[in-house]
């Protein structure tokens, strides 16, 4: 029986290359339950510094829709976080990885794992 011929593998069209990044928050935001519940036992302490850690293949732009909502020619269903929103200082370069992920699947447990790492460290963290 011939067998049928193969194929070459389809070059993928889009590479992620998905980062993470953090952003500090005001210590105020330790009254927002949601924060709350995701650091318990930790009352109004801020401990290090309350930050917020996602991820995105565009920082820049990410970090714009958190603090202003979608604008022209962004989707509009891509909001930020209200926690953001509400409680932004800045962006905090040094506590970044510097590595990029190739799918959102890795940046989503990378973003996972600088939390909880982050926490340990003995900051107040919020990630969705």
């Amino acid at each position: 029986m011939p067998t049928r011929p193969t194929t070459a593998p389809r070059k993928p069209r889009f590479i992620y290359r998905g980062r993470i990044y953090v952003l500090e928050l005001d210590p105020k935001v330790l009254e927002e339950p949601n924060f709350a519940a995701q650091n318990p036992g930790c009352g109004k302490d801020p401990g290090r510094g309350c930050l917020y850690v996602g991820s995105t293949h565009d920082v820049d732009k990410r970090i714009r829709l958190h603090r202003f909502g979608p604008g022209p020619g962004d989707n509009p269903r891509v909001r930020g976080s209200k926690i953001v929103k509400k409680y932004f200082r800045g962006r905090r370069h040094d506590l970044e990885p510097p590595d990029d992920y190739l799918t959102s699947g890795h940046a989503t447990l990378a973003e996972a794992l600088e939390a909880e790492f982050l926490r340990d460290a003995g900051y107040r963290v919020y990630s969705n």
